[in-house]
C-alpha cells in the first residue's frame, strides 16, 4: 500500500528558506555549510562603510534597492570560481574553494574593492558612491570567525581590506 502526497511545495518553502529575500542570494546557512565540505576555503565578509546613513537619509525603500544594487554589482565583476552569499543587513560574503588560490581570492577581492569604490552602482540611472570594508581569511579551521575578526578589524582601523594573519596577533582576539 502506497500513499502519495505531492511535496513540491514543501521543497520550494525550504529552498525559499535558503535564500535570502531580498538579495534573492545563498544565506548564511548556506555558505556554513558550503565551508564545511571545502577543502581548501577562502572567505570575504564584505561590509558596506556607512549604509546605517543611508538608511537614515534615504529611507529603508531606498536601502533596499541600494543592498540590491551592490549586490548585482558585486554579482557581476565576480569570477566564476567565487560565489556570492548576503549574510544580513549590510553583509555580504564572497567565498572560493579549492578551484582558487588564497593569493588570486585576496588580489580579486583588492580588484573588486578599487573597481567598486572607482565605479560606484547606480539607481535608476542615477550614480551613488560605494564604500567597502573586506575582512579576509583562509583555511578550514574557524574560517568564519577569523573573517569576522578581520573584518571587525578592518572597522577598527579604517581599512577598505584586512586579511587575517596569525602572525599579527589575531589569534590571541580569535582565543579570547
Amino acid at each position: 500500500m502506497a500513499i502519495r502526497y505531492d511535496v513540491s511545495e514543501l521543497f520550494e518553502q525550504v529552498e525559499r528558506l535558503r535564500k535570502e529575500t531580498l538579495s534573492e542570494l545563498p544565506n548564511r546557512k548556506m555558505l556554513l555549510e558550503k565551508i564545511d565540505f571545502s577543502k581548501v576555503p577562502h572567505l570575504a565578509i564584505v561590509n558596506i562603510s556607512g549604509f546605517r546613513e543611508i538608511n537614515t537619509i534615504y529611507g529603508q525603500s531606498f536601502g533596499d534597492l541600494y543592498l540590491q544594487s551592490c549586490a548585482s554589482a558585486i554579482q557581476n565583476h565576480l569570477k566564476n570560481t567565487t560565489q556570492l552569499f548576503h549574510l544580513q543587513g549590510d553583509e555580504f560574503a564572497l567565498f572560493g574553494d579549492d578551484e582558487i588560490t588564497q593569493e588570486l581570492f585576496v588580489e580579486q577581492c583588492r580588484t573588486l574593492l578599487k573597481t567598486l569604490s572607482l565605479t560606484g552602482i547606480s539607481i535608476d540611472n542615477i550614480p551613488y558612491p560605494l564604500s567597502l570594508r573586506f575582512g579576509i581569511a583562509n583555511g578550514a579551521e574557524y574560517l568564519y570567525n577569523r573573517a569576522e575578526i578581520a573584518i571587525k578589524e578592518a572597522r577598527t582601523t579604517h581599512n577598505s581590506l584586512v586579511v587575517y594573519d596569525d602572525n599579527e596577533g589575531f589569534k590571541q582576539r580569535l582565543q579570547q
